[in-house]
């Protein structure tokens, strides 16, 4: 297996909490933020510009900083490790990062990652992703819902949903989306 960020035309990125590290790994080069080649760092520039948003988030974090400010947007929506990589050809798609304030962070699913498949481009709902995490865990439809305190019906529209955003038919594709993208519950 050859590890995202490591083919031509491909990007890794992802922080390191403990020590406070934006990791970029460039055609198997290792950067560190902000060192990392302007070709790259033009990817991620033009989408924080271009993201509305975004920007205000990051004006309400109090972020003046440019290099604050896309380090930050960079972190939320790239920062987390996965098995494929975050800009390939040109294209960037970001990770389900797992951080410390998801679920209590009022910028969730706004500044932070929304999560695409690269095979279609589609983006998940912040639903969609907790039904992923309980198909991820093998769990039944009517356990799903349970947990999710949604009718059986719901969860298989979202289902559904899922599979024709991620361009896959079948529950082990899902599966398969969830390991590569680091959703687990």
């Amino acid at each position: 297996m050859i590890y995202p960020g490591f083919k031509n035309g491909e990007c890794e990125v992802f922080y390191i909490y403990k020590n406070d590290k934006l990791i970029f790994i460039v055609e198997g080069n290792i950067y560190h933020f902000p060192h990392i080649p302007s070709n790259i760092l033009c990817f991620f520039e033009n989408e924080l510009n271009s993201d509305i948003v975004a920007n205000s988030c990051l004006d309400d974090l109090g972020l003046i900083d440019y290099y604050s400010r896309l380090r930050q947007f960079i972190i939320c929506r790239y920062g987390g490790q996965d098995l494929l990589p975050d800009l390939v050809s040109g294209k960037l798609c970001g990770d389900y990062y797992k951080c410390r304030k998801r679920g209590v962070c009022k910028h969730e699913f706004k500044l932070c990652s929304r999560v695409c498949s690269t095979k279609t481009g589609n983006t998940l709902t912040r639903c969609e992703i907790e039904v992923v995490k309980q198909i991820a865990n093998d769990l039944p439809d009517k356990i799903i819902a349970d947990n999710l305190h949604l009718s059986e019906f719901t969860v298989k529209n979202h289902r559904a949903n899922i599979s024709g955003k991620l361009g896959v038919h079948t529950k082990n594709g899902i599966v398969r989306f969830a390991i590569e993208k680091n959703i687990t519950a």
